[in-house]
């Protein structure tokens, strides 16, 4: 698994992960990622009943987030 810190020259491929696994990733509450995703931070994928978020498009949001702090 690749985590945030390594992305600077390499790319994720898709991998689809539940909102339980998403908060543990970056040691958050999964309220805390239902209100991110509100406010449209991260898109969730529906599939049927269930909803996934696609960790590569997380990370790319979070170091496109961590870039425009250092602004």
């Amino acid at each position: 698994m690749k985590t945030i810190s390594s992305l600077k020259n390499s790319q994720l491929v898709f991998e689809p992960i539940t909102k339980s696994e998403l908060a543990k990733r970056l040691d958050c509450t999964s309220r805390h990622i239902d209100n991110l995703t509100a406010r449209g931070l991260f898109n969730k994928i529906k599939v049927g009943a269930l909803c996934r978020y696609d960790w590569a498009e997380v990370a790319e949001t979070l170091k496109a987030q961590r870039g425009k702090e250092a602004a």
